[in-house]
């Protein structure tokens, strides 16, 4: 489920750079899931704009994306406004319908919050009991003194918290560089980055312990790989909780 941010912040100094690379981020997710995954679209700013769901399939998605790349103006959409971060969120699990923690979201803007009819605590409580995982390409736009509706360091804080404890992260572009917290060759370009990263939403796998396995107030449970001349897997390595999900009980 992707879920674009079309505020006026994505706007940024530059006026257009910072929704020209939204673009980019959700084209390319919607191709890397081309045999992976079912896509919808989800655009907002200070409401729910636009909505392209399950049924209508990933090519219409491919198809509006490519629209609004090239300027299509026979279906504008004006990059303007509020942000209604927490509500769009809430939307996609809605859509989503019945998710589980094989269903992601995948949030494309800027973090920034500031019109939402919905609490984040209400948000992470929903978040939590639908077990659905949440990745964010995190662009920071350039701004000016006129754009006051850009994200602030706490929307940030907020929006990793929210990542992490599904189990998801966030790939953060500035400029030309680039943060995340998977490992990653030096000096790799953004779009190399950025490929990997998408990549990781369909290769994570789920690791699931019945809880007839666990002995009655034990607390911890220690995982471990197999021994890598018997698995066949040099140095692997899981990462918890980017690549293992949340504990749900």
């Amino acid at each position: 489920m992707m879920v674009l941010d079309a505020s006026g912040s994505m706007s940024g100094l530059d006026n257009s750079l910072t929704w020209r690379r939204a673009l980019a981020s959700a084209k390319l997710l919607n191709a890397l899931a081309e045999g992976r995954a079912q896509i919808a679209l989800i655009i907002f700013n200070s409401k729910v704009v636009e909505q392209i769901g399950f049924n209508q399939g990933t090519p219409v998605v491919a198809q509006r994306l490519e629209g609004l790349e090239k300027g299509d103006q026979s279906q504008p959409i004006k990059v303007y406004g509020p942000t209604a971060l927490y509500d769009a969120i809430g939307r996609a699990i809605e859509i989503l319908d019945k998710p589980t923690s094989a269903d992601v979201i995948y949030l494309i803007g800027d973090a920034g919050e500031n019109a939402s009819h919905l609490s984040r605590s209400k948000l992470m409580s929903l978040v939590d009991q639908s077990g659905v995982r949440i990745f964010a390409n995190l662009l920071q736009p350039n701004v000016g003194p006129r754009n006051r509706s850009r994200a602030s360091g706490k929307d940030a804080e907020n929006l990793l918290e929210l990542t992490q404890s599904t189990g998801g992260d966030i790939f953060q572009i500035a400029s030309t560089q680039f943060h995340w917290s998977f490992q990653s060759p030096p000096d790799l370009p953004v779009e190399k980055g950025l490929q990997l990263f998408l990549a990781a939403i369909f290769e994570n796998d789920v690791i699931e312990f019945p809880s007839s396995s666990l002995r009655p107030g034990k607390r911890d449970v220690a995982v471990s790989i197999a021994d890598e001349r018997k698995s066949g897997l040099p140095k692997s390595q899981l990462s918890y909780p980017h690549q293992l999900n949340s504990c749900v009980q």
